[in-house]
């Protein structure tokens, strides 16, 4: 064996190393939004989890198709409602019940469409704690990490939990404004 194709070898290892722990952070960052959009369609825990069984190993088979850069858990949740619908229609052949095609299909556009506004949301949401003040954005952060009750986290900071609540939702209200703004503006301000 020559040193080149040995070279080769490793290296052409190396890449698939990093291809698989990159799909695999991905695939951790988006399983439960994918993992939703099946049990939006597929409502038995049992069957939705042999779905997304699947869905993952279609995923990482076509992983070659994915285009960095694009939206991953978007790719994700269009090959499990493809998949969901052909669960759906084998175990229709199986069960007496039917279901309408274009009911599926509203489902999963509205579905989508949800999905595409929350992102949004969430991406405005982040600008907009960006935009705080710092000690704001601490307190914020402060309140919301641990997921702990705003009374332990009261305690914590050695404040009155009333204080903290009203901080909180005076925080909350600019938050919520700030978004909305976003969206009117479609994302400009």
């Amino acid at each position: 064996m020559s040193l080149d194709f040995q070279m080769e070898r490793k290296e052409q290892g190396e890449r698939d190393a990093v291809r698989k722990e990159l799909f695999l952070h991905l695939l951790r960052t988006s399983y439960s939004a994918i993992y939703r959009a099946i049990l939006t369609l597929v409502p038995a825990p049992s069957d939705a989890d042999d779905v997304m069984q699947e869905v993952c190993v279609v995923m990482w088979k076509q992983f070659d198709d994915f285009e960095p850069g694009t939206n991953f858990t978007r790719w994700g949740r269009t090959i499990a409602f493809n998949l969901s619908r052909s669960h759906l229609r084998q175990s229709r052949k199986h069960r007496a019940g039917v279901i309408d095609e274009g009911a599926i299909a509203e489902v999963v556009r509205t579905s989508e469409g949800a999905q595409e506004l929350l992102e949004l949301r969430r991406e405005y949401l982040n600008q907009c704690l960006q935009e705080l003040k710092s000690p704001e954005r601490t307190f914020v952060v402060e309140c919301y990490r641990t997921g702990e009750k705003l009374t332990h986290v009261a305690k914590r900071l050695g404040e009155k939990v009333d204080r903290v609540y009203l901080r909180l939702s005076r925080i909350r209200r600019r938050l919520l404004s700030c978004i909305e703004k976003k969206i009117q503006a479609g994302g400009e301000s």
